[in-house]
């Protein structure tokens, strides 16, 4: 779900996700508890994670296992500092990425709300910014994943609620059990990837939409702006699909 002229009650995101990726950072291991010290009031929580790289060989052919060990990383651990919030929203840092995962903001930057994710990123892009010197990222995400409320298992109950990119008009939903759409675009120096889910189940229908738009090789300077405009792409499409039943359910409290 995106931004729009009210904060609803009972909004459709379900997950959030913000992302920029960089050449790998050497240094950051001895600056990450400068950065840790900035962000603690917020994410007081903290650890540590080391995922290994494994060597793989392959014994069916004339292998060197001792040049492939000495050919190997000397470090073939990938550290990841996770830090996370008391409301549950989780900081991920590693040498060639930062990752900001939330499942409480429910408004990116609706002045109405108190919680606005677009606030977390630029507060945290400013420290990191400010302890790395870091000129340019790689690229810049921002990703929504939506469980929204399906009436019924029938084509023109659905439709009076999504204007779906799902094959609706040649595989009916009385006949299928699962559609899927994926679909990935340009517009202009922005990337968007769009796609819709639906799965029969015996439990209640839900369409899962999950849009993810990113940019690349942007100037540290414009990584607020461009997640900015990533997100405004992001909005058009949620809203291009969704209709007025579906903006009355948000606007209910979930036991109404």
């Amino acid at each position: 779900m995106a931004i729009s002229e009210e904060v609803f009650v009972n909004p459709t995101v379900k997950q959030v996700i913000f992302q920029i990726r960089y050449p790998n950072l050497f240094f950051i291991d001895a600056r990450i508890g400068k950065f840790q010290i900035e962000i603690m009031k917020a994410f007081p929580k903290s650890k540590l994670i080391i995922s290994k790289q494994f060597l793989l060989v392959d014994f069916s052919k004339d292998a060197d296992l001792g040049q492939m060990k000495k050919d190997a990383p000397e470090d073939s651990s990938n550290r990841i500092w996770e830090f996370e919030a008391e409301n549950g929203d989780k900081l991920h840092v590693s040498r060639d990425s930062l990752s900001l995962t939330s499942k409480q903001h429910k408004t990116y930057n609706n002045p109405n709300s108190d919680m606005r994710f677009r606030d977390l990123i630029k507060s945290i892009l400013k420290h990191f910014i400010d302890i790395t010197d870091l000129p340019i990222v790689s690229r810049v995400g921002l990703r929504y994943i939506d469980e929204c409320p399906v009436p019924s298992w029938r084509n023109s109950d659905f439709r009076k609620w999504y204007k779906s990119c799902l094959p609706l008009a040649r595989f009916s939903l009385d006949t299928s059990t699962l559609l899927h759409t994926n679909v990935t675009v340009q517009r202009g120096q922005l990337h968007l990837t769009y796609k819709e889910t639906l799965r029969k189940t015996d439990d209640p229908h839900v369409l899962h939409m999950d849009i993810d738009g990113f940019s690349v090789n942007v100037d540290s300077d414009h990584i607020l702006t461009t997640t900015d405009a990533i997100h405004a792409l992001i909005s058009k499409e949620y809203f291009k699909t969704i209709k007025e039943p579906v903006l009355e359910y948000m606007r209910k409290k979930k036991e109404d």
